[in-house]
């Protein structure tokens, strides 16, 4: 399959989600994964794909709040941490590795969750050894 037909499913995707047509939004990004997975490693600006950023905003305010108001809706929450990582917004990790564990058959979210890991290698902490003291107890200096 061609890129532009990611492009165009993608594009489709984004109108769903205008709608509030979560499950059609979700099915069409999964179809555009399923036949050009490489469009997970690149960067997009879904806004380019709205009339103006004010709409963009609109749209992916409210796709929060309905990704977030009902812990059940897996479609919202995908589409929105899809709409992220294309963003190239990291914040898309957490949501799919909640997915994962989820809806452990979508191959989709598997794809998506290995193309998130990638571009967000986890940061390593460190901990910072502890101060040596300086006076060790009973000990004069």
């Amino acid at each position: 399959e061609s890129k532009e037909d990611g492009d165009a499913l993608l594009v489709l995707a984004l109108a769903f989600a205008a709608r509030a047509e979560d499950e059609r939004a979700a099915r069409s990004l999964r179809t555009a994964i399923g036949r050009e997975p490489g469009l997970l490693d690149r960067t997009v600006d879904p806004a380019s794909r709205f009339r103006d950023a004010a709409e963009f905003d609109r749209v992916i305010g409210e796709l929060t709040k309905r990704a977030a108001a009902v812990p059940g809706n897996a479609d919202a929450k995908f589409t929105l941490a899809v709409i992220r990582l294309l963003e190239d917004d990291e914040r898309c990790r957490v949501t799919f590795a909640w997915l994962r564990r989820v809806t452990p058959e979508d191959d989709a979210v598997r794809l998506c969750r290995v193309a998130a890991a990638g571009r967000f290698p986890e940061k390593k902490t460190v901990k910072s050894p502890a101060p040596e003291r300086d006076r060790r107890e009973g000990v004069e200096k």
